[in-house]
Formats: structure tokens, C-alpha cells, sequence
């Protein structure tokens, strides 16, 4: 019913806005995602096991009648109830809520990780396709102007002012241009088709609306993420079925309590005056000599497999916090990349400048003034590739931390 609200809400404004945004399709995307629908089957069936073993505290009660009728004739009723409960040293009742306790927390993490996961992916996919869509646009540009340019120095090797030599290089980069379209095409075409594939949606080829980058905060130390935590959960979990294991070396002691009210043969239900009463209070113990062994070898086994799984947690700590480091790494030169190419533009854009007015004046011909465009055109192109592969990279941090992707998943 949620998934069918919020795409009431969310299709009529991509309609009437004739133009994508990344957190409709992301918000389209945890809706339609078979993942985060497995995972809430799982989280249910997690949160159903522990009210299981919520009911197993709960006492065993019996209520019975009979109406029998023999050879003579003669008919015979019984009736009464009972309850009784049994707790043991080991209660397993116990044991079962708190392992039940960690299955649902690891059910919510997983459920969460998903939903960043996917959220991940899909402003993967949306930046990729504005990033293609900008280079080809750019590179649709430098291939006019490079068959301009490629012309002008054909006209000036035919008088002797360009050397072959000039002239092939000038073919050589048209070619290059002509390659990085076609490859800028092909980019475009197969990032939206990840994208929709993605989001199980059609694509009716609207544009997609430029999202703002937000302000991200450097992490420098690898504390914890969902992953981690699961894993903490897990150790908890083979830490307390240990400790049970420990109690069932010692002798089994159960305190039993059980009442009946019953009256095995009564003339009528209702002569309440013919029940009776009893109250059992008992404490048993006992205490199995070969079955030692069997003890033995399974609490060897989990305490090799707690070992197994402490190691495990320390190589991922370790190994996330090598990829928070080279993550931060890659933040920082990409946030010097995009300062210095804002500045190569802002130069770029200077000397075109320039060069315009000077063509005017015609102090330079119209291939150098060519040249300064392509300049600016390249640098605005690099700057773009920096610039959502920072974007990329903030939030490929966030899901690696798992902090919220875009602030709100």
C-alpha cells in the first residue's frame, strides 16, 4: 500500500516536470528493488522468531473433558486443567530471546545496508549519465572545431606554410575527436539503460535535473559501520551459546512447578464441590556421564569457531580502514583537480577571450583562434570528470561508513 502511495505522489510530478531528479529516482528505485523486499521478508521472520521465543517464557496449560459411555451403559466424565513450567539452570528460554535479540538487530542492519546500497548505485548511475551526456556535448564542439582546424592547415600546406608532418597530426586528432564521441555516445546510451534497468521503469527520455553536491565531512579513522557491527553481533551471539555450553557441564538442575484441578470420575461439570486440587513443586537434578564427550567436542567447536570469527572482524577493520585511507586519498587529490581546473577554465576562458578580440583585430589567424577554443573546451571537460567522480567518491565514503548517501538514505 506504501509502495502504491508514494508512486501516486512521486509519477505525477516527474510528469508535470518533463525532467528527471536523483532523489525521485532513488525513492523509485528502494520501491521497486526485489532486495529490500527480500530483506523485510527477513527482518519480519527475524522479529516473528523473537516474539517465538517471547511465548516460550509463558507456562504450559491444559484444559480437558471426557463423556464416556461403557458396556453397562454407564457413562463416565472427567474434567480439569493444569499448568506448569519448568525453568532449568540452562534455560534455554533465556538463551533463545538474546540470541533472537542480535538475528533482529543483524536483520534491520542488513535491511539498512541494502537501502544504502541501492541508493549508492543509483547516484552512480545518475552522475555517470550527466557526466557522458556533458561530454558529448563537449566533444560534438571539439570535433567542429577540429575539422576547422584540420581545413585551415590543409589551405597552409598547400602554400607551404604547414609542413605533412602538421598535416597528419592535425588528421590524427580529428580522428581522436571522432573516436571520443562515439565513445561519449555509447556511454550515454548505456548509462541510461543501467539506470532504467535499474529502476525496473521505462525511460521516456526526459532530462535529468543537476543535483547540488553536499558538504561532506572528512573521516580520517575507521571506527564502525553495519557490516562491522553484524559481525560484532554475530561474536555475541557464539559468545552466549558458549556460555551455555560451559553450563551444561555442570549438573542439571530444574525447578519444576505444576498445579492440576481435575476430579477423574464427576456426575456433572458443574458440581464444582467434586474437584480437586493439587500442587506439585519439584527440583530435579541430574547429571549424564557419557554424554561429557559429546559436550566436550561441541564446545571445542565453537570456541575454534569464535576464534575464526574474532580474526575475520579484525582483517575487515583493518581492511576498511586501508579503504577509508585511500579513499581520503583519492578525496583530496580529486578536490585540488577541481580547484585547479575551475582556475584552467577560468584562464582558458581569458585567453579565448583574447584571442577573439585579437582575431578581430587580426593579429592571429582563425586557427589559433580555433586552438583557444578547444583549450577551453578540454579543460571544461576535465573539470567535469573530476567533478562528479569527487561526487562519486564522497558517497562511495559515506556507504563505506554507512552514513547517509545524499543525507537522507
Amino acid at each position: 500500500m506504501k509502495k502504491i502511495l508514494l508512486m501516486m505522489v512521486i509519477m505525477p510530478v516527474l510528469l508535470f516536470a518533463k525532467e528527471y531528479n536523483l532523489p525521485d529516482m532513488i525513492e523509485i528505485g528502494m520501491q521497486n528493488s526485489h532486495q529490500i523486499l527480500s530483506q523485510q521478508q527477513e527482518l519480519q521472520n527475524a522479529k516473528s522468531s523473537l516474539r517465538n521465543n517471547y511465548w516460550e517464557i509463558l507456562p504450559s496449560a491444559n484444559l480437558n473433558a471426557s463423556n464416556n459411555r461403557y458396556d453397562n451403559n454407564a457413562w463416565t466424565k472427567s474434567a480439569g486443567f493444569s499448568i506448569s513450567k519448568s525453568i532449568y539452570l540452562n534455560e534455554p528460554t533465556y538463551f533463545n530471546i538474546r540470541r533472537g535479540l542480535l538475528n533482529k538487530e543483524n536483520a534491520e542492519y542488513t535491511w539498512q545496508d541494502t537501502r544504502k546500497q541501492i541508493a549508492y548505485n543509483i547516484v552512480s548511475y545518475y552522475l555517470t549519465i550527466l557526466e557522458s551526456k556533458k561530454a558529448l556535448q563537449i566533444q560534438q564542439k571539439n570535433i567542429e572545431l577540429q575539422k576547422k582546424i584540420k581545413n585551415q592547415i590543409e589551405i597552409m600546406y598547400e602554400v607551404g606554410k604547414k609542413s605533412e608532418l602538421e598535416l597528419q597530426q592535425s588528421e590524427i586528432d580529428l580522428i581522436d575527436y571522432e573516436i571520443a564521441v562515439l565513445e561519449a555516445k555509447n556511454s550515454l546510451k548505456t548509462s541510461r539503460k543501467e539506470l532504467f534497468n535499474y529502476l525496473n521503469i521505462e525511460d521516456d527520455g526526459w532530462e535529468l535535473k543537476e543535483p547540488d553536491m553536499p558538504e561532506y565531512k572528512l573521516v580520517e579513522d575507521f571506527k564502525t559501520n553495519l557490516e562491522i557491527t553484524r559481525q560484532q553481533n554475530n561474536i555475541k551471539s557464539t559468545k552466549l551459546s558458549l556460555f551455555e555450553q560451559k553450563l551444561n557441564f555442570l549438573p542439571s538442575f530444574s525447578l519444576g512447578y505444576s498445579y492440576n484441578y481435575d476430579k477423574p470420575t464427576i456426575a456433572d461439570y458443574n458440581d464444582w464441590d467434586d474437584y480437586e486440587d493439587s500442587t506439585t513443586l519439584s527440583l530435579s537434578f541430574s547429571y549424564s556421564l557419557f554424554d561429557l564427550f559429546h559436550k566436550y567436542e561441541n564446545h571445542g567447536q565453537q570456541k575454534r569457531n569464535l576464534k575464526i570469527q574474532q580474526i575475520a572482524l579484525d582483517r575487515t577493520q583493518k581492511k576498511y580502514q586501508t579503504e577509508l585511507e585511500n579513499l581520503n586519498s583519492d578525496i583530496a587529490t580529486l578536490e585540488k583537480s577541481v580547484k585547479l581546473y575551475e582556475k584552467k577554465i577560468t584562464l582558458a576562458r581569458k585567453n579565448l577571450e583574447k584571442a577573439e578580440e585579437q582575431f578581430k583585430l587580426g593579429l592571429i589567424n582563425l586557427l589559433d583562434l580555433d586552438k583557444s577554443r578547444l583549450d577551453y573546451l578540454n579543460a571544461q571537460l576535465n573539470y567535469n570528470k573530476n567533478y562528479y567522480q569527487l561526487f562519486r567518491k564522497q558517497e562511495e565514503r559515506n556507504l563505506l561508513l554507512s552514513q547517509k548517501i545524499l543525507g537522507r538514505w
